[in-house]
């Protein structure tokens, strides 16, 4: 580590971004995914798209993409800057934000699919980037109180995301017992889109960092 890096203190700007990217970027996953296991209940509107059981198809969505590239991600990481890494992820995140807009505009469940397994596949690049970065931009001595700061906002993404898709979904959907979309149907993708673009702008204020290896 760096004599400069060593002098920064636990919040610094940095460290911040790094921080506000991370909260929004898992509060877009778990958005997507909660709002897609809603619409598969036995009650939602897309209940007869994947069968019985059909709700558990979001989660694999974003949880098998980091087994498939956990290492190529890990490799990126090193072998470029995790800063411009984590800004070219969270750009791909707004294109892919767009998709889910699309499809839950035009009620399609398969482009709503392929929405979440780009954003698991964008997520499992951002992670090795993620966590590469924390002895990057705090001190040594700092660094357990920056992962458990990570991973608190994680925690708490994860639960407010949860907490909102429900609202949202139910605005989108309107009626009850409607076999398509009758309420706000620009709402999800907006509430996705705003997420994304907050993700980004939180990234671009990280500063430069040379790669690693």
């Amino acid at each position: 580590m760096s004599e400069e890096a060593a002098k920064r203190p636990l919040l610094n700007r940095g460290f911040i971004s790094l921080s506000i990217t991370q909260f929004f970027g898992a509060s877009n996953d778990y958005l997507l995914k909660t709002l897609l296991t809603f619409a598969l209940a036995a009650s939602g509107i897309w209940r007869s798209k994947m069968g019985e059981g059909g709700q558990v198809y979001p989660a694999y969505s974003l949880v098998i993409p980091f087994l498939l590239f956990c290492v190529l991600a890990g490799q990126i990481a090193d072998r470029h800057s995790k800063q411009q890494v984590t800004v070219r992820v969270k750009q791909a995140e707004i294109f892919f934000a767009l998709m889910a807009f699309a499809g839950f505009w035009m009620a399609n469940f398969w482009l709503c699919l392929a929405a979440m397994v780009f954003l698991g596949i964008q997520s499992a690049f951002f992670s090795p980037a993620k966590y590469g970065l924390i002895p990057e931009l705090v001190d040594e001595k700092d660094l357990s109180r920056a992962n458990g700061i990570i991973n608190m906002l994680t925690n708490v993404a994860v639960i407010a995301a949860t907490l909102v898709a429900g609202a949202i979904y139910e605005a989108y959907r309107g009626p009850d017992g409607v076999a398509a979309p009758e309420g706000l149907i620009w709402l999800p993708g907006v509430a996705l889109l705003c997420v994304a673009i907050v993700g980004l702008i939180a990234a671009l204020q990280m500063p430069k960092l040379k790669a690693s290896a």
